[in-house]
Formats: structure tokens, C-alpha cells, sequence
């Protein structure tokens, strides 16, 4: 009843084959014995490697040539430029630029910035506004020989310079309206401002033939942050014969041709906007990029239909969102062949609705560490009913074990750590040897060569069908809503907090998904740090996806017998935990009725006030996006534009958010005097 047949079998074999060895030798220690008989060996050697990268490489792709014929990504650019001038390189917000026009606007970027001191090996940060300009600084980096340092364009600042001071960049690239809205002009920064789009007119003064520089193919192309169990973010530096080496690997699984429009939707300090970007450009194909406006679901198919996207790769709980707004489509875009969901759990019970579509769905993993993605499952066809969905088989060129504690290969459907192998592994963390040697560690025989492998922390298995399912971490590292997050760094926020004395994070079921909640406790003195002011805090000190949904001021953690905070042992908490600073106040028109219903839908919080906030109810991005979606069901408007998700960002209460909306055509009516 627990256990389905194949895995009862092998159970059964394995326990006769454990007293089998035990009877042969009565004194042997149990860890030296080896459960998995030789078929299972030689099926899990089979399963464990990656075919081929370089025969699986259509001869007629344009990849095919480009990919063997350089060495470094700027090269690979300028070899697709070359090869196909006037095919749409980039296209954003209604503009497209050609590959012969991108490649000589970011050679001349990449001058300017060599006149303003960035010579090769040199960290750049990038704070740049999401849109072409942004994936020109990208080019223009690598094209200067420099290292390409994505940084939040949404703040906060005191993270963005305690990351320049990590990196050692000399350089933040922004914009003016990014360096307005994050008040980079006023801080202290300890890299110099230099605004693109303010030295428009001296950038277009510069040759548009590639600068000279003497970086190598082993030297770092990127550094993407990630989060930190120590409470620091640790930089994850990427060389260009790592992304190549991926590029080879990832393009056959992903068909990827020049016809394709390749959607590029995520964050650009998550590196899956890397492989977007270059899996389009590899291949000669275009790159559609998504402006700064997160696109509402039902907005994301209207986007998807008019600008011909062909391939997209979303996060879990945004596909969520948009499969939910599929079921109201009349027909689904034609183009739309290949949908790519990685970066958390898969979500089983969206497959039904994706059937006889005649888009491929991939369920895709990686670490940035092991360069994006490292391991691809096919789940068009699968059925939720046979288990937990697979992450797959390793990429091509790609190895990947999963090994007990004591190193050696688990056995079929035993969990274990994944460890990955392959020429597209990191060059390690950025500073920090001590840390890249224990995660960068070698192969102990387990490659059959001399690569290092990376251990991902995950705990994994294999299935009796040879495909890798994934079961969570074997660290504290946690996904929220596709992003990585130590809970450590999370706690060492709070715990900086004056008067704060201790701290716990976790996530918590919330719905369909998990929330980031936290509690604390203080040394005596409560001022300044109850709940609301707490998160406000927060908000400034990290990413929105890093600061908790609801927290709680405890007397006290709960502990077990060793000491360690009893996790199990905290009270679950509501989102409404955090109360509001604003007395409450009811709808006082139609429009505001039916938000305050959709958010007490939403954010599971019984009376909502109109100038409640919409964070300190609980609110994150996928709390946004579900809003939305409710709202535009009730026949909530703007006048003359779909709306976002980015909306209750800027507007956080019901007050502010009913001011630019209408209902069935109509603004909100006036509230009655008196």
C-alpha cells in the first residue's frame, strides 16, 4: 500500500543481498557494504551521465559553428553578428535592434567605459533598468574584458554597495531614472556612478570596432550573488569556457533555432536571464525582454501572442499564475512550442491544463554554481498520479551521483546528496577559498577523471524509471518563490536589529505554496521593534523576496534538549500576525468593496482596512500576481492599460491602488459625504 512494485522489488533484493554480505563476512562495518548488486551499478553508472554535448549539436545550427569557434561570449556575439547582420538581436518595449546594431552600440559602450578606467579582469556592477539598454551594458562588459556584476535595480541600496565592496568594482553603471529611484547620487557608494543613458551623445562618438583586451577564456565573465548562510551574500564568479561549455550542452535539449523568439522573463541578478539571453543569441534567434512592468498573467498570454514568443522559461509560481489564466483563453498562441519551469518544486497540478496544447513542458534544475541548468526532465506527458515530478537525467557532458554520507553512490529510490560534474561548474565563490574548497571538491574517484564535482546540498534519489527526483536541502537553504534564500542571512538581518537577541526563520505552507516567516525575540526592551516596525526594517535592508510575510515577538524560542531552536515547535502565523499601523477604515465605494474582498481572499486576513499595507498583510510577489488575476475576474481596470503585479509595489493600499482603477468601465464613485 505504501510502495509501488518496482520499488518493493528492489527493497526485497536489497535486504537479501545486505544478509547475503553480513553472513559472508560477519565483521565487515555496515558502511563499506554495497546494497546496489551489479545490475543496479551498471544501470546507475548508465543513468548518471550526460550524453555526448558535441554529437547531440545540429551540423545546419548556426550554434553548431559558432560554439566551436570561439573562446569567450563577447566573441560568440560578434560571430552571430557577423553571421546574420540584420536578424532582431533584442527586442524591448516596442524597439528591436539587429545583431550588426547591438553589437556595435555595446562595442561602443565598452570603449566609453575603457576611457573611465575598466580595463580587463575589472568587476563592473550593473544597475541598469530592465530593457535593451540593460543587455547592451551586459555585451559591453564582457566586450571591455571586463567581469559583468548584475545588481538590483530595486534596491536596497546599502545591499547594492556592500555587494560593490565585495566585488572590488570600481564602476556602477545605472541609469537616471534607476539612480533617482534608489537615491544613488546621495549614497555612499564605493564605486563611481556612471549614468548610460546621460552619456548617450559620448558613447555614440566611439568607434563601433570591437576594443582590444587581453582577457582569456578561464577568466570570470560573470559574478551572480547569491544568499549567504553567514548573513553575506556570496559571489558566484562564472568564466565564458563554463557558460560556452553550457551553451553546447543545453541547446540540442532545448531545440533552440533561429526562427525562435526566446522570452527573457527572469530577474537579471538571477543567472537563468543569462541562459535566455545566450541560448537566443547562440542560435541566431531573438531575444524578446521583458520591460521593468512584471507582466499580470493574463497579460503575460497577451504579451506571449503579440510578440510571437516561441520559448519561454518561467519560475514555478508564476507558471502557476499563468496556467490559472490559460483556462479563460479562448485559444493559446500557436508559436508558444517550448515552456521551461525551473528554479523550485514543480507544480503537478497545473500539467492537466498544458495537455494536447502542443507545447513541451521542461522541468529543469541547476545551481548557479553548476552554471543554470544541469539536469532537464520532459513532463509533457506526465501523470501526477505516479509520484513526485522528476528533475531528469544530467545535460549533455554532465555527470551527476547521489551519494550517501560517507561518498558512495545510494542506491535506486535511497536519498542522498547530488553531486554534479562537469566542464560548466564555477570558478567558486567569490573571496572566499575556504568556502569554494568545500563545495568544489574532488571527484574521489567517482568521475573516472580528474573534474572536481560540486556539492549542491540537495538531497536527491533515483527513481526506478532513471530519473533524478528532488526532496529539498540538506543546509537551511530554502526557495521562495524561485529564489534562493539562506535562512541564516535572513535571521543575521534581524538579529542586527538594536535590542533584537535572537531570531528563527523558516518557511511555512501558505495555500498553494510557502511563505518566508520569521519570530524573535528582544533583550527587554521593546521599543522600536515590534512586528511592523520590524519588516519595515527589513524591507530596506533586503530583497523583498528575503523579508518574511508575517512575523512574531516571542518571549521566548522554544528549544530542544541540545540547546537548538525546536523548529517544529513554533506557532504557525497568519499573515494579519503583523498588524497594521493605520487605524482601521471599511470600503467606502463599490471598487474599494471588491479589492478589500479579493485581498481578504487573497492574503487570508478576515477585515481588511483600505489603508492597510499591502506587505504588512502578508503581501509578496506571488500574493500580487494572485491579486491581480482576482481583481481583473471581479471587472477591476486601468483605463488604458493591462495592470501588474508591480502595481501594489508602488500603490500599497486599497486607498491609493482604487484611485487609478475602474469597475465595468466606471471609476469609483465618490464616497458619500459625512
Amino acid at each position: 500500500a505504501l510502495l509501488d512494485r518496482e520499488t518493493a522489488q528492489l527493497l526485497a533484493a536489497r535486504y537479501r543481498r545486505l544478509a547475503e554480505l553480513v553472513v559472508a563476512d560477519p565483521d565487515a562495518s555496515l558502511e563499506t557494504l554495497e546494497l546496489a548488486a551489479t545490475d543496479e551499478r551498471r544501470l546507475l553508472d548508465a543513468w548518471q551521465s550526460g550524453a555526448d554535448a558535441a554529437a547531440t549539436l545540429p551540423v545546419e545550427s548556426p550554434a553548431s559553428v559558432l560554439a566551436k569557434a570561439v573562446t569567450r561570449l563577447d566573441g560568440l556575439f560578434a560571430a552571430a553578428a557577423d553571421a546574420q547582420p540584420d536578424a532582431v538581436a533584442i527586442q524591448s518595449d516596442g524597439t528591436w535592434l539587429t545583431y550588426r546594431q547591438a553589437d556595435s552600440r555595446a562595442n561602443q559602450i565598452a570603449r566609453w567605459l575603457a576611457e573611465r578606467g575598466v580595463a580587463a579582469g575589472s568587476p563592473v556592477g550593473c544597475c541598469v533598468r530592465r530593457g535593451a539598454d540593460a543587455w547592451l551594458a551586459h555585451l559591453a562588459c564582457l566586450k571591455a574584458g571586463a567581469v559583468y556584476v548584475p545588481l538590483d535595480d530595486a534596491g536596497p541600496t546599502a545591499r547594492l554597495a556592500n555587494l560593490l565592496r565585495d566585488c572590488g568594482a570600481a564602476v556602477l553603471l545605472s541609469d537616471t531614472e534607476t539612480a533617482v529611484s534608489l537615491g544613488l547620487a546621495a549614497a555612499e557608494l564605493p564605486a563611481r556612478l556612471e549614468l548610460i543613458d546621460e552619456s548617450a551623445d559620448e558613447i555614440a562618438l566611439q568607434d563601433t570596432a570591437p576594443p582590444s583586451h587581453a582577457a582569456t577564456a578561464d577568466e570570470a565573465a560573470y559574478v551572480i550573488y547569491t544568499s549567504g548562510s553567514t548573513g553575506e551574500p556570496k559571489g558566484v564568479a562564472v568564466s565564458h569556457a563554463a557558460m560556452l561549455h553550457h551553451l553546447r550542452r543545453v541547446l540540442p535539449v532545448y531545440g533552440v533555432a533561429e526562427a525562435d523568439r526566446v522570452l527573457q522573463f527572469s530577474a537579471m541578478t538571477f543567472d537563468p536571464s543569462l541562459e535566455q539571453a545566450w541560448s537566443a543569441w547562440s542560435a541566431g534567434a531573438a531575444l524578446v525582454v521583458r520591460g521593468p512592468r512584471l507582466w499580470s498573467p493574463s497579460e503575460f498570454w497577451t504579451q506571449a501572442a503579440g510578440q510571437g514568443v516561441t520559448v519561454a522559461n518561467l519560475p514555478p509560481a508564476y507558471f502557476r499564475e499563468v496556467t490559472a489564466a490559460k483556462k479563460a483563453l479562448a485559444e493559446q498562441p500557436a508559436a508558444l512550442r517550448l515552456v521551461i519551469v525551473g528554479g523550485d518544486a514543480f507544480p503537478q497540478d497545473t500539467l492537466a491544463a498544458w495537455r494536447g496544447s502542443g507545447t513541451r513542458l521542461l522541468n529543469a534544475y541547476g545551481p548557479t554554481e553548476a552554471v543554470v541548468t544541469s539536469t532537464v526532465a520532459d513532463v509533457t506527458d506526465f501523470d501526477p498520479a505516479s509520484g513526485r515530478a522528476p528533475i531528469g537525467r544530467p545535460l549533455p557532458g554532465t555527470r551527476a551521483y547521489v551519494v550517501n554520507e560517507h561518498g558512495r553512490p545510494a542506491p535506486v529510490g535511497v536519498p542522498g546528496e547530488l553531486l554534479l560534474a562537469s566542464d560548466a561548474l564555477a570558478l567558486g565563490y567569490l573571496n572566499d577559498a575556504e568556502r569554494t574548497g568545500s563545495r568544489f571538491a574532488p571527484a574521489a574517484g567517482l568521475t573516472g577523471d580528474d573534474r572536481p564535482v560540486y556539492r549542491t546540498g540537495d538531497r536527491a534519489r533515483w527513481n526506478h524509471r532513471g530519473q533524478l527526483e528532488l526532496l529539498g536541502r540538506i543546509d537551511r537553504q530554502v526557495k521562495v518563490n524561485g529564489y534562493r534564500v539562506e535562512l541564516g542571512e535572513v535571521e543575521q538581518a534581524i538579529l542586527a536589529t538594536p535590542g533584537v537577541c535572537g531570531a528563527v526563520a523558516k518557511l511555512q505552507t501558505a495555500g498553494d505554496g510557502v511563505e518566508l516567516v520569521a519570530y524573535y525575540t528582544t533583550s527587554g526592551k521593546t521599543d522600536g521593534v515590534d512586528p511592523a516596525t520590524l519588516t519595515a526594517a527589513l524591507r530596506r535592508r533586503l530583497p523583498h523576496y528575503m523579508t518574511p510575510s508575517a512575523m512574531a515577538l516571542l518571549d521566548d524560542l522554544p528549544r530542544n534538549p541540545s540547546g537548538k531552536v525546536a523548529i517544529d515547535a513554533l506557532p504557525p502565523l497568519a499573515a494579519d500576525r503583523v498588524a497594521s499601523a493605520a487605524a482601521y477604515a471599511g470600503p467606502q465605494n463599490e471598487l474599494q468593496r471588491v479589492l478589500t474582498e479579493v485581498w481578504s481572499d487573497v492574503l487570508g486576513v478576515e477585515r481588511v482596512g483600505i489603508h492597510d499595507d499591502f506587505f504588512e498583510l502578508g503581501g509578496a510577489s506571488l500574493k500580487s500576481l494572485q491579486i491581480v488575476s482576482a481583481a481583473e475576474a471581479r471587472g477591476l481596470r486601468l483605463p488604458n492599460e493591462a495592470m501588474s503585479p508591480a502595481l501594489l509595489f508602488e500603490y500599497p493600499t486599497i486607498a491609493q491602488l482604487a484611485t487609478l482603477l475602474t469597475i465595468g468601465g466606471a471609476p469609483a464613485a465618490a464616497a458619500p459625504a459625512g
